[in-house]
């Protein structure tokens, strides 16, 4: 179902020009700007490779059901962020990696490979950094800032993602207990008794668990792998989730299964 992306491989010439975003000049238009981010979204590959020059390990190959790949994460606070990009309802398409800016700082011109870049359903782009709980330093962040006064003079919004932001949003939270539980091995008879139930009507996870007799953590396995759907967007989950048949409803399955936007 997913194409990897991300492994760490060269990249061609042309492709890291295709991925370049120059706003060092201030020759490039919004228009120009924004469209040039979401072709990189679109496209396949990546600005640079994943595992960046700080020589940080690959933590995590994170499933994307929205983009249908799944994405190297070099950092537990860059899993997160894609996790969010994942679930938000707001957001359309994201890349890691995707583009590279040169920018202005200081009197010089520097490279900039922000860790995700965003489309949003309004046709918006954004650029979201991924930094953990620490402090940034000064000239850090003088640099972080001039990136963001330089993406703002093309309507380009640049946010910092912190983990505990991350974790606080409840779709966020919800998809990472479900998807957790995405390797349990599922028990046969329970995932029939699952689809019985949602067809003989049960609409919530507390009803799920009644009809079936199965333990919570079995059946959000279940969902994990997409034979039914979860409402993700209230948290803490609990029995009056609802749960839906994505098979009769026609919707994507894997860990879209448990996206909020299949719920109204």
């Amino acid at each position: 179902m997913f194409e990897h992306v991300g492994d760490c491989t060269g990249q061609t010439k042309a492709n890291r020009v295709a991925r370049t975003l120059d706003l060092s000049g201030g020759r490039t238009s919004a228009a120009e700007a924004k469209s040039m981010v979401r072709q990189a979204i679109a496209m396949e590959g990546f600005a640079r490779r994943t595992a960046s020059v700080s020589h940080r390990a690959i933590v995590n190959q994170f499933p994307s059901n929205k983009m249908k790949r799944c994405f190297a994460a070099d950092s537990k606070a860059e899993a997160w962020a894609l996790l969010l990009a994942d679930v938000l309802e707001r957001v359309r398409a994201f890349r890691p990696q995707a583009v590279a800016i040169q920018f202005g700082h200081d009197g010089r011109r520097c490279t900039a490979y922000p860790d995700v870049a965003v489309e949003t359903t309004q046709g918006d782009v954004e650029f979201w950094e991924c930094k953990g709980d620490r402090k940034l330093g000064t000239e850090a962040a003088a640099r972080l800032e001039s990136l963001s006064q330089s993406l703002a003079e093309v309507g380009i919004t640049y946010r910092i993602v912190r983990p505990d932001w991350s974790r606080r949003e409840p779709r966020a939270s919800n998809a990472n207990r479900i998807w957790r539980l995405a390797d349990y091995r599922l028990v046969p008879e329970q995932v029939d008794a699952a689809l019985d139930a949602l067809r003989s009507g049960v609409s919530t996870l507390g009803g799920l668990g009644q009809a079936t007799g199965a333990p919570r953590p079995h059946l959000l396995a279940i969902v994990a792998q997409g034979v039914f759907a979860l409402n993700i967007a209230s948290s803490p989950i609990g029995d009056h989730s609802t749960v839906r048949n994505i098979h009769q409803h026609g919707t994507s399955g894997g860990c879209g299964a448990s996206e909020g936007q299949d719920f109204q």
